[in-house]
């Protein structure tokens, strides 16, 4: 029987085995397919996976806090009065010119017609007990100047509801541009609606008629933006004041305590109150129906 033991010298068909390494660690294997990277999270200055690349289309842009469509179609964002008043400020300082020349035009346009007003009205004095009264007869001459104040002042303040809606909308706002659009004789016809009916609800116990103020609101917004007729813009005005009753209270408060802050400023304050309140309530008409609204830097 041969000696099956195997040779104790080196096979030259095996290469010699290495040494072991100190000091650093075997890499592992190499797995198959390329190597997996560890995910980062991206930062505002970094652009983003795909920026650029084909098939690429970025999100539409939306303002968080300022309400209207969600950028992924979801649910509404919610609605800020806070947000909506410094939405209506910034946006009237983008374009404070025609704004302020038409708050003046109605402050000017509201004294003069005053004025008349008094001028050609009876008016007498009487004194009693160390205070005056005074006394004031409307004549026909005194009312005509009332009725042509109210007039003119109806068709300048739908003429700024036409530059708010034109500023929220990211348009051109103009002073001419105001008068543009909108029906002047459906606006005097739903002055001549909405006032009949706040008339008779004051008469009614007065509560009533402060509750069609508030419904009524945004007859004259409604026409300018839609066109509506008369008839249709007050019941559009209802159903839109009746659906937000929360949101509209509180932006109707905090406009009111603004104009009354301008009107403390010796009446110059108006020309910044007026067009800031007009700006913001057509704000919170634009994102209360969900639609989108610019923003000025």
């Amino acid at each position: 029987m041969s000696d099956q033991t195997p040779p104790t010298g080196d096979d030259p068909a095996e290469s010699p085995a290495s040494p072991p390494s100190y000091g650093a660690p075997t890499p592992p294997p190499a797995p198959d397919g390329p190597p997996a990277y560890p995910s980062y999270p991206s930062y505002p200055d970094e652009p983003a996976a795909g920026d650029g690349g084909a098939g690429y289309s970025p999100p539409p842009p939306y303002t968080p806090g300022y309400g209207g469509a969600a950028p992924d179609g979801g649910a509404p964002l919610p609605y800020s009065v806070g947000d909506a008043w410094s939405a209506g400020f910034r946006l009237f300082r983008q374009h404070a010119g025609p704004f302020v020349l038409m708050a003046l035009t109605i402050l000017i346009t509201s004294g003069i017609f005053a004025g008349l007003s008094f001028a050609t009205s009876d008016h007498t004095t009487s004194t009693s007990d160390s205070s005056v009264h005074l006394a004031v007869n409307y004549t026909p001459a005194s009312i005509i100047f009332n009725l042509l104040a109210s007039i003119v002042g109806t068709l300048l303040t739908a003429a700024m509801i036409r530059g708010a809606l034109d500023a929220v909308d990211g348009k051109q706002v103009t002073y001419g541009a105001m008068f543009e659009g909108w029906d002047k004789i459906q606006v005097l016809i739903a002055a001549v609606i909405t006032r009949l009916i706040i008339a008779v609800g004051l008469i009614l116990c007065i509560v009533p008629g402060i509750i069609a103020m508030f419904l009524l609101y945004f007859t004259n917004m409604s026409l300018v933006d839609r066109n509506l007729p008369a008839f249709e813009a007050v019941k559009a005005s209802a159903e839109f004041a009746r659906a937000h009753v929360g949101p509209l209270l509180l932006t109707a408060l905090v406009a009111i305590l603004t104009n009354i802050v301008g009107a403390c400023l010796c009446l110059v304050g108006l020309l910044v109150s007026m067009p800031v309140t007009v700006i913001m309530a057509a704000v919170a008409f634009r994102i209360l129906q969900g639609r989108p609204i610019a923003t000025a830097q």
